[in-house]
């Protein structure tokens, strides 16, 4: 969970409308809400989205945000059987930032891992459960799926692409001609990320 918590009361009677995980809402992902009015119980609650949809879910609320720039969650409260604004509070929208890219293979052990600069034999690069992919790491404050759709892999004996997050068949014939210590470099490495942007990542480079 990101570690920042923003709280808002507007108003008397007021809402307390929390954003569980950050102070802005991104773009193609849930971004968790807790709303609470004072001596209201949550079944008297009403909570709406200018600029995104919001769902229950728990005791809190999913927001996605569908528009740029900002959104606005306004809560309602039913009180003597009228139905009073208990207050507001807009969210700057942002696109996820940019993530990282690694090599992923599986270890000798059976255990995945990454890599983004040192040494990996060539068996483990010819496997087939070896792929690029593009995560903010381990210590990761955002949950997001990326999609890699194409990198180049640049090497002494000449350079191919492949159209996805695998090796393809020319960048393979290219490893079976390299020696010991050679370096290979992954490249104009493509991600997309669930907001629908793409983004060209940073190099990977790693010696046989």
């Amino acid at each position: 969970e990101y570690p920042f918590t923003s709280e808002y009361t507007v108003g008397e009677p007021s809402a307390t409308i929390s954003n569980v995980d950050m102070n802005v809402v991104y773009r193609g992902i849930d971004n968790n809400f807790s709303v609470s009015v004072p001596g209201v119980s949550a079944d008297k609650v009403t909570v709406t989205c200018e600029g995104g949809k919001i769902t229950k879910s728990g005791k809190g609320y999913v927001v996605r945000p569908e528009r740029d720039g900002t959104i606005k969650i306004n809560v309602a409260a039913e009180m003597n059987g009228k139905k009073v604004a208990m207050g507001s509070q807009e969210y700057r929208v942002k696109y996820l930032p940019d993530p990282k890219a690694f090599l992923q293979y599986v270890d000798q052990n059976g255990m995945p891992r990454t890599i983004q600069d040192g040494r990996l034999g060539r068996r483990f690069l010819k496997d087939d459960k070896t792929t690029l992919i593009a995560s903010y790491g381990e210590d990761e404050l955002l949950k997001a799926n990326f999609k890699i759709t194409s990198f180049s892999m640049v090497t002494v004996v000449g350079s191919a692409d492949s159209q996805g997050g695998k090796l393809s068949a020319a960048q393979i014939r290219l490893l079976d001609r390299l020696e010991g210590n050679d370096y290979i470099t992954f490249k104009n490495i493509r991600a997309v990320g669930p907001d629908g942007k793409t983004r060209n990542l940073g190099l990977i480079q790693v010696q046989l």
